[in-house]
């Protein structure tokens, strides 16, 4: 069932797969550029925002309208709020508030460009993919540290049954309040859980310490596995281990059926 893009190394493998992947009940996707194109969403949603202060408070579009001026000062407000570091909702609405001193403006501001966060660039048969998971029974989930709202996703809300945000969780990947509050959301043990996503050290390793299998979303031109994680007590090189490394989101299901089959 796998084939072109989906890379299997059988013989490390195939005692993973007989014991685990054939009583996965549950696959957990990110969002930002494992189902869609970060880059071109986040751009359009600049645009829309830009759009927005043009009309209401010039001054600060004509300041700091250009991508790379608003992130500086989406910076500045992460520096000054470090325990907020993980929240961009947070981090945006005090951004523009900041610039604009107006509450009214701000509101209106963010929410035009919220709207135009959760249209997203969906990457070509992403969703149809997800489709068929849901066809196999299993159940479907997002984990991400952004904050588009699935919910509000038209396509893709209905193919969810939970969502999870670093917002919502209090930290982002790959702490284990994000796993362990999708193990409570979905009501399934670790080893019945699957990650898909594009960040090695916040999907996959996040997922394997959480005692997941993950599933590598490999981003073009992204070639090591190797992360530095630092802890409380020690600072070590890690090297993820993905039960399979794919180029898009619908080869999933034929890594799971052709694991369960090996």
């Amino acid at each position: 069932f796998c084939r072109g893009s989906c890379v299997f190394e059988a013989r490390r493998f195939n005692v993973i797969c007989r014991m685990a992947l054939s009583t996965v009940r549950c696959v957990v996707f990110d969002l930002d550029d494992t189902l869609w194109c970060t880059s071109s969403t986040l751009d359009r949603a600049h645009e829309a925002m830009v759009e927005a202060l043009v009309a209401r408070h010039p001054s600060v579009a004509a300041q700091y309208g250009s991508r790379e001026a608003f992130k500086a000062q989406m910076q500045h407000t992460m520096d000054t709020n470090p325990q907020r570091h993980h929240d961009f909702t947070f981090l945006r609405k005090e951004t523009i508030q900041r610039l604009t001193q107006d509450d009214v403006i701000t509101k209106d501001v963010y929410d035009l460009w919220f709207e135009q966060r959760n249209r997203p660039c969906f990457f070509p048969g992403a969703l149809e993919a997800l489709s068929a998971l849901r066809r196999e029974g299993l159940l479907l989930g997002s984990l991400t540290d952004g904050n588009a709202d699935p919910s509000t996703i038209s396509g893709l809300a209905e193919l969810l049954d939970f969502s999870i945000s670093a917002r919502e969780a209090g930290a982002s990947k790959p702490d284990q309040r994000m796993f362990s509050l999708c193990e409570e959301r979905s009501g399934c043990r670790s080893d019945e859980i699957v990650m898909v996503g594009d960040n090695v050290a916040k999907d996959v390793l996040g997922a394997q310490r959480a005692g997941w299998r993950a599933i590598w979303v490999k981003p073009p031109g992204s070639q090591s596995t190797v992360h530095t994680l630092e802890g409380p007590q020690q600072k070590a090189e890690v090297e993820a281990s993905p039960l399979a490394t794919i180029s898009h989101v619908r080869d999933v299901l034929g890594v799971l059926r052709a694991c369960a089959h090996l």
